[in-house]
């Protein structure tokens, strides 16, 4: 693969600056790993200049340097979807909310639209992370063990390289958990002896069925085991392991009683996390 992600546009959605604004320095990062152009989506009512723009974001020209700056009419989510379409973007960054949330929310109504709607992995950020600097060295991938959830790893394979970023793959097993019943997943067994014999054959069927089938190749992500809850385990190997970068693979069910990990994981991360769509 070569050194960039394929030059490819990255999407910044920004509203009001005192809470979008934490969003920019990852899409600075990221813009500079995929090599095409950041464009800066602003999704508003009224129809304004680049320049009246700037001014509403509380930014200036320096800060956004050659990004393409556009202010977009109608529903938010939509028109940041739309733009993303429009310029193929390889990723969409925004913050997961720009106002109050209700306490049953874990996204705001724009964010979800855009999660639903995007072609593109959607990258969300808390807006209370602040403007504080962001590097990419860790990044995490929560794998269920079947083959929608593999799906993923392409992308994140290719952004790992760009980056020099270690790519962790952590399986969860959780107690009285149901097994997956998606066709080839494979999961270990809950008390499997990690340091003995029956750990390296696992990790090896594992790395294969992930596509790599040497694991001396230098690329190749590192494999965890953890028994426990699904959602607190991620968040706790995240914080243990100074994660950069929690990526998720999402079925695109939202409703009640759906994506519990990944609603957990986007609701108490304090690093940015991708939601790579798989299904739905």
């Amino acid at each position: 693969m070569s050194a960039q992600a394929g030059d490819r546009s990255v999407v910044l959605a920004l509203d009001v600056p005192e809470h979008a604004l934490a969003a920019l320095p990852i899409a600075r990062r990221l813009q500079e790993l995929f090599g095409g152009p950041l464009r800066i989506v602003h999704a508003a009512n009224d129809s304004l200049a680049a320049g009246e723009v700037l001014q509403r974001l509380r930014l200036d020209a320096n800060e956004i340097g050659s990004a393409v700056l556009e202010c977009r009419g109608g529903e938010p989510g939509a028109a940041i979807a739309d733009t993303a379409r429009a310029s193929d973007a390889a990723v969409v960054v925004m913050c997961t909310h720009t106002g109050t949330l209700a306490d049953d929310e874990i996204v705001d109504g724009a964010a979800l639209a855009v999660l639903q709607r995007a072609p593109c992995p959607v990258i969300l950020i808390h807006p209370e992370r602040g403007e504080q600097s962001w590097t990419l060295r860790h990044i995490l991938l929560p794998h269920d063990g079947t083959p929608t959830t593999t799906a993923a790893l392409p992308a994140i394979d290719q952004l790992a390289r760009s980056a020099a970023a270690e790519l962790a793959v952590l399986q969860v097993a959780a107690p009285r958990s149901p097994a997956p019943t998606e066709s080839g997943s494979f999961t270990p067994n809950l008390y499997i002896d990690q340091p003995q014999h029956e750990w390296p054959a696992w990790e090896s069927e594992f790395l294969e069925r992930l596509g790599w089938s040497d694991q001396k190749d230098p690329t190749a992500p590192r494999i965890f085991l953890m028994p426990g809850a699904a959602g607190e385990q991620v968040l706790r190997f995240a914080s243990e392991h100074a994660i950069d970068l929690i990526v998720l693979a999402w079925r695109g069910r939202w409703e009640e009683g759906r994506a519990a990990v990944a609603k957990e994981v986007l609701r108490r991360a304090t690093c940015p996390v991708m939601v790579i769509r798989t299904g739905g």
